[in-house]
């Protein structure tokens, strides 16, 4: 592979969550348990792919996990968004990614409202009907 060139990039992001001005603290693997409330997520990511990278969000809530990217360009950059968290507690985590992950949405320019509602308890009692 005489023409490939390898090289290597460094990338960091920073991220702030906070409540009506208030930075809200980390747990201890590093995400944040958010009860339900208005958030602001300050994003800062310094970046030196040529390729974008993604800062990506988990959000965990009923048991139901999401995902959601925010793409950079190289450089350093900010943004700002807004997450409301609806309904119950959600388990929020940030990575960042080569790739945009499958399945993952965008976190919108404007306010991300997360509300996931909890899975339909199983009926019990039924008995399933068989055709001959």
């Amino acid at each position: 592979n005489s023409g490939n060139e390898i090289q290597l990039a460094n990338v960091s992001a920073d991220v702030t969550v906070s409540q009506a001005g208030t930075q809200m603290g980390e747990t201890a693997d590093g995400s944040y348990s958010l009860t339900p409330n208005s958030y602001t997520v300050d994003i800062q990511v310094n970046s030196e792919a040529n390729s974008p990278v993604y800062l990506v969000m988990s959000v965990t809530q009923n048991d139901t996990s999401l995902c959601y990217a925010v793409p950079f360009a190289k450089g350093t950059s900010s943004q700002v968004r807004q997450l409301t968290v609806q309904g119950t507690q959600a388990v929020v985590s940030f990575s960042t990614s080569w790739i945009k992950p499958d399945g993952a949405q965008d976190f919108p320019d404007g306010e991300l409202t997360v509300n996931v509602p909890p899975a339909e308890p199983a009926t019990q009692g039924e008995t399933p009907t068989v055709e001959p």
